[in-house]
């Protein structure tokens, strides 16, 4: 008789970005699995946008119109507003990734963020140079934390053109230091602009309108409390976070991370601990 497969343990590993990154780049994040079998998990939303190297191993990714797509070498994954993909990953893994702060990929790249979201996007289709520059300079690397060195590296060609922190980014500070919990009124009047540019000028350079980042990061920030621990059963410290009661509080729960939050706890899934629960207190 056949004996189930265990599925393969993949060791996801976060750490900081280079110091010439800081404000762009958020933290480096490596994936890697030796064993050989398959993991299925959700893509939650994080409030960030994704340069990923996947160097060995196969990501199928399938969104909500049922079509499953196989991920480049070279890919952004973009912020994510309607949908929650779910990835089937083929190990073994090495797989790198540059998770952009809210407005990083906008000051690096100078493009519309809201082209990426909702989808995954081949890198050469927003950076063909860049493209090549990658592939040449990761041809002969194997491990993950080289490769992540080597994106930076690579990358930094983007810097001297980098624009500066403006509105959007004044705003998305703002909504990470209140821990997503700030109506957009006084949102917009705290940065001196009206909620309709705002809102604008938002969009195009983190992917999202305001209200829905200040959603992620407050549900992010409850995930957070209860990784570490915090004191109180949940229903407390969704109160403690914002929520006015357990249903608007389970109810965004299982809309952005797909499961309930007492399954969450449960299940003590890698792939979801590493990507929710960030530490947006700056």
């Amino acid at each position: 008789m056949a004996t189930e497969k265990a599925t393969p343990d993949v060791q996801h590993v976060p750490r900081p970005a280079q110091d010439r990154f800081e404000g762009l780049i958020e933290r480096v994040l490596t994936s890697t699995a030796q064993e050989p079998g398959v993991v299925e998990t959700i893509v939650p939303p994080t409030g960030s946008i994704y340069l990923n190297a996947l160097m060995r191993g196969q990501l199928d990714i399938r969104l909500s119109d049922g079509v499953q797509s196989e991920i480049p070498d070279l890919y952004l994954g973009g912020q994510l507003l309607r949908e929650m993909p779910q990835a089937r990953i083929t190990t073994p893994l090495s797989l790198a990734g540059l998770q952009f702060t809210a407005t990083g990929f906008y000051r690096l790249f100078q493009l519309d963020a809201s082209r990426l979201t909702d989808r995954i996007t081949p890198l050469e289709a927003i950076d063909g140079q860049l493209t090549v520059a990658l592939r040449d300079a990761l041809a002969a690397v194997r491990t993950g934390e080289e490769t992540a060195d080597i994106m930076q590296d690579t990358l930094a060609i983007k810097l001297p053109s980098a624009l500066p922190p403006d509105l959007a980014a004044k705003a998305a500070g703002q909504i990470e230091r209140k821990a997503g919990r700030i109506g957009m009124t006084e949102l917009a009047l705290a940065c001196g602009v009206s909620t309709r540019h705002l809102r604008r000028v938002f969009s195009r350079e983190v992917g999202v309108s305001p209200k829905s980042y200040a959603k992620t990061i407050q549900i992010n920030t409850v995930v957070a409390a209860l990784q570490s621990g915090e004191a109180g059963a949940v229903h407390d410290i969704a109160l403690a976070h914002g929520y006015y009661d357990q249903a608007h509080f389970a109810r965004d729960f299982s809309r952005l991370v797909g499961s309930k939050p007492s399954d969450f706890l449960a299940s003590r899934e890698a792939f979801l601990e590493m990507f929710l629960g960030r530490n947006i207190n700056r």
